[in-house]
């Protein structure tokens, strides 16, 4: 199970319990009730000394009705704090759309187009994403020379436009080593993708 589907189920186990809760606090805290007088459960009137079988202000049959014991008093801080859970519910069931969202996207990935993962790598947003997919397409044999030949400029772009203020990710790196090695990929492209990646591990692994 990936990790997007075992936190969206988990924030959605924990906001339905969450939820249910907060409704209960506030419904504890609006049906709260202090005092010994009966009351109308309708309309809460104080039936005090009536004799009728209806209750004078609603006319509800209270010949087959239990009066409430005490009159209907909310309890603010409950009802508050169920309002607070509430809200910490659904924060949690957006959590877990958020997550499935992403599983969804994450499986799915494998079946775009090799433009559209090739475009991604160019991007800013997903392309350690589709640095592993194109490593994984590559050692499948299913990229074409075109999309090849793609993957290098794309590769070698970001390790070129690398600096010291910009991060570098291990999937691109790892996609570099991969093209590196490739038997398809001409010694001026393994050039490029020498220096390029000199450049980065000469920063991070400073020779004294």
């Amino acid at each position: 199970m990936s990790d997007p589907v075992f936190f969206g189920i988990l924030c959605l186990v924990a906001g339905l319990l969450t939820g249910w809760a907060g409704v209960h606090l506030v419904r504890s805290g609006r049906r709260r009730r202090a005092g010994q007088e009966p009351h109308c459960l309708a309309c809460d009137y104080n039936l005090t000394g009536n004799r009728s079988a209806q209750c004078p202000e609603c006319g509800l049959d209270l010949a087959g009705t239990r009066a409430a014991v005490g009159k209907r008093t909310p309890s603010w801080p409950r009802i508050i704090g169920g309002g607070i859970v509430i809200l910490v519910a659904l924060a949690l069931l957006a959590n877990s759309l958020s997550y499935s969202y992403e599983a969804s996207r994450s499986s799915l990935y494998h079946l775009r187009p090799d433009f559209i993962v090739l475009n991604d790598l160019r991007g800013n947003a997903l392309h350690p994403r589709a640095a592993n997919e194109l490593r994984y397409r590559l050692a499948a044999g299913r990229l074409s020379s075109a999309s090849m030949a793609s993957a290098r400029r794309g590769v070698v772009q970001r390790l070129q436009a690398w600096g010291p203020s910009r991060m570098i990710y291990s999937e691109v790196l790892g996609l570099a080593n991969a093209l590196l090695q490739h038997p398809q990929t001409q010694p001026t492209d393994q050039q490029q993708l020498l220096g390029g990646m000199e450049q980065v591990f000469c920063f991070y692994c400073p020779v004294s």
